[in-house]
């Protein structure tokens, strides 16, 4: 009879530490509310004159589709709402993996 005790511990280990980083990366990121917020702020508090180029007004712009393309993947599926969540993530940690493997 083979023995899995210490695959199954190495098994557990690696997705415990998978599970625990996609919620401590969840977690340290701001919502898009909060980005928002904190733009319509920042953009409040500018001096007449300052933002000529408009960057502020684009990262607003930006945030504002990208809550709209949350809600409407929510309306959809639950599905598509949590690949629209989640790709981001999957995605970076897909690209820093081929970085450092590659």
């Amino acid at each position: 009879m083979t023995n899995w005790t210490p695959v199954a511990t190495g098994v557990g280990t690696i997705v415990g530490a998978l599970i625990a980083g996609w919620f401590g990366g969840r977690n340290a990121r701001k919502t898009p509310h909060d980005r928002l917020k904190a733009l319509v702020e920042i953009s409040r508090d500018l001096p007449p004159g300052v933002d000529v180029d408009g960057a502020v007004e684009g990262a607003m712009r930006r945030e504002l589709r990208h809550l709209d393309r949350l809600n409407k993947a929510r309306e959809e599926s639950l599905l598509k709402y949590w690949w629209q969540v989640g790709w981001p993530h999957i995605s970076t940690v897909g690209r820093a993996m081929i970085r450092t493997c590659g």
